[in-house]
């Protein structure tokens, strides 16, 4: 179960590094509101990822 745990917490790093290298190239985007629903989804994306990790545990 460590080992599981410790595997998903290296997965949410990199996931963290994918999204947020995305948020700092303003091209990527159309305009700032597209940006910031886009950010909103890929937050809640996170949390739910989180929460179903201790969720199991």
């Amino acid at each position: 179960m460590r080992d599981e745990l410790m595997v998903n917490m290296v997965r949410m790093e990199e996931l963290k590094l994918h999204y947020l290298g995305h948020e700092r190239q303003p091209s990527f985007y159309n305009n700032g509101s597209e940006k910031s629903v886009v950010n909103k989804t890929l937050k809640t994306r996170l949390l739910i990822a989180i929460s179903s990790l201790f969720g199991r545990g």
